[in-house]
């Protein structure tokens, strides 16, 4: 779901961060929760980590006041620090391609936080997130 909504060029720089992460015997779960408990050092200090942590936390709040009864979130200080502890992990190339869809998407007044629990929805073998949405909502 995460990833359902990045381009390929995104993805294509992801993949090759993996592969070397691989070669290296790295893991990014593990540097990602070692990260978030700060049991590691700064993986990172990519100005562009703040840039896309702040534009998606604003996406999932945006998201959650659109549709409250599906959406939920522990709050987006959390989620901020999951994402950007998650960013760390990832080359200077694919944060470059990640910061551009973020602005390409917002410029198209596109939310990806919406997007990717749109993805969801259809997962779950609902209609639509609106669906989704308005029957939780009756339910509630």
């Amino acid at each position: 779901m995460t990833h359902e909504v990045h381009d390929d060029e995104v993805l294509a720089s992801y993949l090759e961060d993996l592969r070397h992460a691989e070669a290296e015997g790295r893991n990014f779960m593990v540097e990602k929760y070692a990260r978030m408990d700060d049991r590691l050092p700064p993986l990172n200090d990519s100005p562009l980590l703040d840039e896309i942590a702040d534009t998606e936390t604003a996406f999932l709040e945006e998201a959650c006041k659109q549709f409250p009864h599906v959406i939920k979130s522990s709050g987006t200080g959390i989620f901020r620090h999951y994402l950007r502890c998650e960013l760390e992990t990832l080359s200077p190339a694919t944060l470059t391609l990640y910061a551009e869809e973020i602005r390409r998407a917002k410029a198209a007044g596109r939310n990806l936080a919406i997007e990717r629990h749109e993805c969801l929805a259809h997962l779950l073998g609902r209609e639509s997130l609106a669906a989704y949405e308005a029957a939780a909502a009756a339910k509630a």
